[in-house]
């Protein structure tokens, strides 16, 4: 099936991918969403703003029809399933479905089409990474001199930041680098989540050791980073008096959880990570069949077993596919991983790259958390990276077919 994507106009241009990402793949689509009185986030609406824009020069895509009605079996599915559990709301499974179903187009899209270069994947990530900031922003005004029991943080699309920093320290200029650790800076600040200050980090420490085991000069990079680490370190050290009196949960969330986990002291939310990981690795003998969707609405009133599904991926997944579905496709992910790896050192391209920091960086947040499955604006990001990593070889000739179907 040939469908029509965004316009060469609209691909090429400097503002239209940070419109894109900052509207319709950031945590600003959630904001503006519930701003505008809409019952739930809608990043579909601010993707056909965007869609709509240029219509007479779109490019064509390839979308094969046999992977698009599996997609549609398989959710609904999932969805059946879903629904044999009485804990389980419709409004929540549908929620979930909204994610998994994303994910799933997307991947089906960039597996069998190339349409983003690195550079709009940087601009696009950077609009994300902003709309982020903004949220963070906003957020942090409104909860000024408050103290709460109740803990806040702004999640971050993962995806995005792997790529925007992946393209960055791979592929950009000094004046790149400069901005993108910045806000990497301001983002980590702001958000006051310990998840989002980790997935910089190791996007950093990956795409660093990619760049240097390239190159012996590229070792130079290293005290650089350094130092401009040791000054952001004494700058948070500096700032700690002002944020204890402008905002105590955000003090007690960056500064006095960051200092339990570097003296080995866990906090009762990591107590909490622990012991989930541990229920649920003793209950993967019992899930040996997939489950279906599940419902993240309403965490606190589900069983034990299920309260670590908006923290822990690892167990929605689980939940979903099942024991042997899940090793299958974990086995087939690791073997596709150490391919990204192999094909960069081999074949020279900073796509396979980019690709690779964020196959690490995602097996990694599938156990950690951090929001990686829980908003359906984050979900397409997941898409695009798992479709280029699995990209199939040049399908001209299928698309030159089905066009030509298409005129009979």
């Amino acid at each position: 099936m040939i469908v029509s994507s965004f316009s060469k106009k609209a691909i090429d241009s400097w503002w239209f991918p940070i419109l894109f990402g900052l509207f319709t793949f950031s945590n600003l689509t959630d904001y503006l969403s519930s701003h505008m009185g809409l019952p739930f986030s809608m990043p579909e609406l601010f993707f056909m703003l965007f869609y709509l824009y240029d219509r007479k020069n779109k490019i064509k895509v390839f979308l094969p029809e046999g992977e698009l009605h599996f997609v549609v079996i398989i959710c609904m599915l999932f969805f059946c399933l879903g629904l044999t559990n009485f804990d389980f709301t419709i409004y929540g499974i549908v929620n979930t479905l909204r994610v998994h179903l994303y994910i799933m187009l997307f991947f089906i899209l960039f597996r069998h089409n190339s349409i983003f270069n690195l550079k709009f994947l940087f601009k696009l990530s950077l609009g994300v990474v902003l709309g982020t900031m903004i949220v963070a922003y906003f957020t942090l005004q409104y909860r000024l001199g408050i103290t709460s029991n109740k803990e806040w943080a702004i999640n971050s699309n993962i995806i995005a930041v792997t790529f925007l920093v992946a393209i960055a320290i791979l592929k950009g200029n000094w004046m790149q680098n400069t901005l993108v650790f910045m806000l990497a800076f301001i983002t980590c600040f702001l958000s006051a989540s310990r998840g989002v200050i980790v997935f910089y980090a190791l996007s950093y420490v990956i795409a660093l050791s990619l760049k240097i085991s390239t190159n012996r000069k590229n070792i130079l990079f290293i005290p650089l980073m350094l130092l401009a680490v040791w000054g952001i370190l004494n700058s948070v050290n500096y700032l700690e008096p002002v944020v204890q009196d402008i905002s105590p949960t955000m003090h007690h969330r960056l500064y006095t959880k960051t200092q339990d986990n570097i003296n080995q002291e866990s906090t009762s939310s990591d107590d909490m990570r622990f012991s989930n990981i541990i229920y649920i690795l003793e209950q993967i003998p019992n899930r040996i069949l997939p489950s279906g969707f599940v419902d993240k609405s309403q965490v606190e009133k589900l069983p034990l077993e299920l309260w670590s599904l908006r923290d822990l991926p690892f167990n929605e997944l689980l939940y979903m596919y099942g024991t042997l579905v899940l090793l299958i496709l974990y086995l087939i992910y690791i073997r596709k991983s150490a391919g990204l790896l192999l094909k960069f050192y081999t074949k020279g391209d900073n796509v396979y790259g980019v690709l690779f920091v964020s196959s690490v960086v995602f097996f990694i947040a599938v156990f950690i958390g951090g929001g990686l499955l829980e908003r359906a604006y984050f979900s397409p990001f997941i898409g695009i990276f798992l479709g280029m990593s699995f990209k199939r070889p040049d399908n001209r000739v299928a698309m030159a077919r089905q066009m030509m179907k298409s005129f009979v």
